[in-house]
């Protein structure tokens, strides 16, 4: 299992191999059984209603991209399965987080040394290139994820992962948790998302909530007030602040020019990533790669069909968070807290469209599943 997690941070470029060899070795549980979770038959419906999406498109591109939501349905059978203890999610968390920092380290070092993030199929293979380059993206941090709101989301997703470390473990590897977490906060401030660390505001609150910490979550609340007064009101103090309210018009028109290509095919969408192979025609405003709002986003990939799957998708998550809640479990918050960096970050952007955020979001969404398995919730059965 270390190695598919490696991959995802430290070669992200392998990341189809590793769902290639996942998908082969689960091959005889890729057709979920009546003793399923429930999450399990609701995400191959998902992935399902994503491939007549791609074919409704009559876009071969749009078609081969829908294979994207399978991938992360495959890796979804596989946590689901392998996590059949406790000890197995927090490894895979651990282990995460280790390989995060490094990431986190690998792209200061990108940046302090000035290293070139060209194109090149080696960098590619270590996502040290960006993928989408322009005035905005330059100077901030990006690490091995190709984009740098892709990385803050990674950063502050295990920032809060090595908060729960942080608090179970004792002696000196409260020092090396310690430098983790600054070299992680070090490289969040340094991607220079204000998307992220609203999700991380976000995340912190759930993550408290969850655990049933009442000051810490009215501290969490706090915090976040405290930031989004600031931010509003003095922009200018905070990184690519002098954009915040020209960014908003931005993110205005693409909401509304989203909203039409919804309404043009409002049933099964335009297929994931669809709308950027669309005619110019189509767009009364700025061409993207998605709606920059998650469930703008899932209504014009996927349609009404397929946004009301991930509804679902998401109550089937929720009502395991909240059982392994009643039962004072201390993983399940994390996870959810984590999902909820990615709804935060998602108002105003979609991380969860690349592969890799895909993988983290949908990833960690098992994690939470398969831990209520091992805890035998049973309205979790199909």
């Amino acid at each position: 299992m270390i190695l598919p997690i490696a991959s995802l941070f430290l070669a992200p470029g392998l990341w189809l191999i590793i769902i290639f060899v996942l998908a082969f070795q689960e091959r005889h549980r890729l057709i979920p059984k009546k003793s399923d979770p429930v999450y399990s038959k609701v995400f191959l419906a998902f992935a399902l209603s994503a491939l007549v999406s791609g074919i409704l498109s009559l876009k071969w591109q749009v078609f081969l991209l829908s294979f994207v939501v399978f991938g992360m349905y495959v890796l979804t059978i596989y946590l689901i399965h392998y996590c059949d203890s406790e000890k197995k999610v927090r490894d895979i968390l651990f282990y995460g987080y280790c390989f995060g920092v490094a990431a986190a380290v690998v792209g200061i070092c990108i940046e302090v040394f000035d290293i070139s993030k060209d194109f090149s199929y080696l960098r590619f293979i270590f996502g040290i290139c960006d993928l989408v380059a322009n005035a905005d993206t330059e100077g901030r941090l990006a690490a091995t994820f190709y984009n740098a709101n892709v990385a803050a989301t990674f950063l502050g997703a295990f920032l809060l992962a090595g908060l729960y470390f942080l608090g179970e473990c004792r002696g000196r590897h409260l020092a090396y948790f310690g430098m983790g977490q600054g070299i992680l906060l070090v490289a969040l401030l340094m991607t220079g998302s204000r998307g992220a660390l609203l999700g991380l505001f976000i995340g912190f609150f759930l993550y408290f909530l969850g655990s049933r910490n009442k000051w810490m979550t009215i501290f969490a609340a706090s915090l976040f007030a405290l930031w989004l007064i600031l931010m509003l009101s003095f922009p200018q103090i905070f990184s690519r602040g002098e954009l915040l309210f020209s960014d908003f018009d931005i993110r205005r028109g693409i909401w509304l020019n989203s909203i039409q290509l919804f309404e043009m095919r409002p049933i099964f969408g335009w297929g994931f990533l669809g709308t950027c192979f669309t005619d110019a025609n189509v767009y009364i405003y700025l061409k993207v790669f998605h709606a920059h709002n998650i469930a703008l986003t899932a209504l014009t990939f996927f349609g009404i069909s397929g946004f009301l799957i991930c509804c679902w998708l998401e109550i089937a998550k929720l009502s395991a968070a909240v059982s392994l809640f009643r039962q004072g479990n201390k993983i399940a918050p994390l996870l959810l807290g984590i999902g909820g960096v990615f709804w935060g970050q998602g108002i105003f952007d979609c991380t969860i469209v690349s592969p890799q955020g895909g993988i983290l979001y949908f990833g960690v969404s098992a994690l939470l599943i398969a831990l209520a398995e091992t805890h035998g919730t049973g309205d979790l059965k199909g």
